[in-house]
């Protein structure tokens, strides 16, 4: 088995020097990493660990819905003992034994109750709970019924008996889902016919009441014998059923228990109970007696009840603890399984990491530091005293990421030479640039001294006119010389000694600019603008002016007018009633006009627009433009130390600015 590392070589897999694969192809060291833990996650992960937690899940579930089968067991049995109770007191026509604390222990297995049925879903049993909760929110007016108003004890049995039997109902539902959902034989077999045998002590409990009831009287009502023979029968008909389908240890408890004795014997007292034709008390049968003998076949019967619902509750809590156990351990040999992945992972990847890093590093070093550095300085003095050295971005390696490296590294150096390249062209086209501007400025700087001297000696007024206009078109043609100067970088041919009216400046600029004739000055501050930024600030403006004189409406003004601001400084704004620029393009503008870095020479639209970035940022004026309905407005923010007072009685200063339109925002 081969793997091919470059174009004509090859390398073989047995050959391999190291654990850690260092130094061969990346193709070889990512599969050595991924397909260990693929395996891992996929035997593991999905065979066990999600095995082992679907098994445990529903196990959770059965443990609810034993819990409400074991609640209901105890709040039936709690309201049996509670009839039972009320049987004998209203039998007795008294206020009888103080029931307060039945009532408590009845009211306690309801909350227990109503807590494990809150915990599982109602559908689960039908109209089962309204039904009983029906009953157990009308047990407080079956207490007063039973107790003030006469209510008979067979009728207070059986409201009882209609509360009690949908509790039943849900128990045993929620057994059979417990049975269900928990899956085990053993489980099955504890709970397994156990609720014939709830229905076996509630007919038990019901002739217990009815039994108590007559015995207390010394005779019985019309209705309770044969009620007593039917709830005999009935639990004679339960019990049978719960020993033909009893699992083992219910049956093995019964008989532990000894409750069939139990049972007979309370069948023989109702039998002799039933046969007396006379006094109950003549023929030996006590209310005491009775409760005696019943109340041993019901603390039987129920300890068999308790013994299977507690212990099928148990057995399944337990098995969710075995499955979650197992679940975790399962989980817990995953996580072995994949460390030991990760620690593989590592040990054969670490090597990837630390080169990748590096490398990336070392670009991001190139990229954001040297070669910008390198540019700048390019950018600011000649090639020849800027160290152009490129240091390697990694170290040596063989590997593909050595390659590439060694690829940037080429990049690096050849983007070094095109900058050096580019800077030596730049220099010398500023050069040329210089030469021919300085040039083109003196001989146009002679050709303006001609056209004055012959304005002082011409009288005739046409002829005045035409050497005016020379002269114009010669100012013209300077300012365009001194673009290149401008472009550059070098200094205008002229300078000022002393400071100039910011007056006297527009007015040089409106002469520069090609339509003079169509610029009003609305008003200008008395002040003196410092002698470095005189020229410049010409050329500035005359720029702005040429380019609101293009675009305004044809034969329309355009109005300058300045302001001095509260900090010092002064704002000098030129107003064009033309269609505007479109809300897309000004921030465009404004940003390059701000000197957004990136914009070349050849990548701007407008020269313009390039000069006028380059002379505000040289002096540190700020110009933006504004755009509206009435036209476009472009604003110079002239900075206050730049600016000083002009002497009193200047011209162009009036008593108030005149306005041109809404006012716009300032720079």
């Amino acid at each position: 088995m081969t793997f091919r590392r470059g174009r004509h070589s090859r390398v073989t897999l047995w050959t391999y020097d190291t654990f850690a694969l260092h130094g061969r192809p990346l193709p070889v060291r990512m599969v050595a990493v991924l397909v260990p833990m693929t395996a891992v996650a996929v035997a593991f992960g999905w065979v066990t660990v999600l095995t082992s937690f679907n098994q445990a899940r529903p196990l959770g579930d059965a443990e609810r819905y034993a819990a409400v089968s074991t609640a209901s067991v105890r709040l039936v049995e709690r309201l049996q003992d509670e009839r039972d109770q009320a049987a004998r007191t209203v039998a007795l026509s008294a206020t009888g034994p103080r029931l307060d604390p039945v009532y408590a222990a009845t009211e306690e297995a309801v909350k227990a109750f109503e807590t494990a049925v809150g915990a599982v879903p109602e559908s689960a049993f039908g109209g089962q709970v309204a039904r009983a909760r029906a009953g157990i929110a009308d047990l407080a007016g079956l207490r007063t019924r039973a107790y003030r108003q006469g209510l008979p004890p067979l009728a207070t049995i059986e409201a009882y008996s209609r509360l009690i039997l949908p509790v039943i109902h849900i128990g045993s539902g929620a057994d059979s889902r417990a049975m269900r959902l928990s899956g085990n034989s053993g489980v099955f077999a504890r709970t397994a016919g156990l609720y014939d045998l709830v229905l076996a002590a509630g007919a038990a409990s019901q002739r217990r009441a009815l039994v108590t009831a007559m015995l207390s009287r010394d005779e019985p009502w019309p209705g309770e014998r044969d009620a007593l023979l039917v709830s005999g029968f009935q639990s004679s008909v339960e019990l049978e059923a719960f020993q033909a389908s009893a699992g083992a240890p219910s049956l093995a408890l019964f008989r532990e228990a000894q409750a069939a004795p139990a049972v007979r014997d309370t069948d023989a007292f109702v039998r002799r109970l039933l046969g007396s034709s006379g006094s109950y008390a003549d023929a030996g049968l006590s209310v005491d007696t009775w409760l005696t003998v019943s109340g041993a076949q019901l603390d039987k019967l129920r300890l068999v009840i308790g013994n299977g619902v507690r212990g099928a509750l148990d057995d399944i809590r337990d098995l969710r603890v075995a499955a979650w156990r197992v679940a975790v351990n399962n989980t817990l040999l995953f996580a072995l399984a994949g460390a030991f992945a990760v620690v593989f992972a590592v040990a054969v990847g670490g090597g990837i990491v630390c080169d990748l890093r590096r490398l990336r590093n070392g670009m991001l070093a190139v990229a954001n530091d040297r070669l910008p550095r390198v540019v700048r300085a390019l950018s600011e003095q000649p090639p020849e005293f800027v160290d152009l050295t490129v240091r390697p971005v990694s170290g040596a390696s063989r590997d593909e990421i050595g390659e590439v490296a060694n690829a940037f590294d080429a990049v690096h150096r050849e983007a070094v030479r095109l900058a050096a390249a580019q800077a030596r062209m730049r220099t010398t086209a500023n050069s040329v640039f210089s030469i021919v501007a300085c040039r083109a400025q003196k001989l146009v700087a002679q050709q303006i001294r001609v056209i004055s001297e012959l304005e002082r000696d011409q009288i005739d007024p046409m002829q005045l006119d035409g050497l005016f206009r020379l002269d114009h078109l010669a100012t013209r043609m300077r300012r365009y010389g001194e673009v290149l100067l401008v472009l550059a970088d070098d200094d205008p041919g002229r300078r000022r000694k002393d400071p100039a009216l910011l007056a006297d400046v527009v007015q040089a600029a409106v002469a520069e600019s090609e339509q003079y004739a169509r610029i009003e000055l609305l008003y200008l501050p008395a002040v003196n603008v410092a002698p470095d930024l005189v020229v410049d600030l010409v050329h500035l403006l005359a720029e702005l002016l040429d380019n609101a004189t293009d675009f305004a409406e044809r034969g329309s003004a355009v109005n300058v007018i300045g302001s001095r601001e509260r900090d010092g400084d002064v704002l000098i704004e030129i107003h064009d009633d033309g269609p505007g620029i479109p809300e897309r393009d000004v921030d465009d503008l404004n940003a390059r006009l701000s000197g957004v870095p990136g914009i070349k020479l050849g990548e701007e639209p407008q020269l313009g627009l390039f000069v006028v970035r380059l002379l505000s940022a040289r002096h540190g004026v700020r110009v933006r433009l504004w755009s509206a309905r009435g036209g476009t407005t472009a604003s110079v923010l002239l900075p206050g130390e730049l600016i000083a007072p002009a002497p009193a009685g200047s011209r162009y200063e009036l008593p108030e600015p005149v306005g041109f339109g809404p006012i716009q925002a300032r720079v």
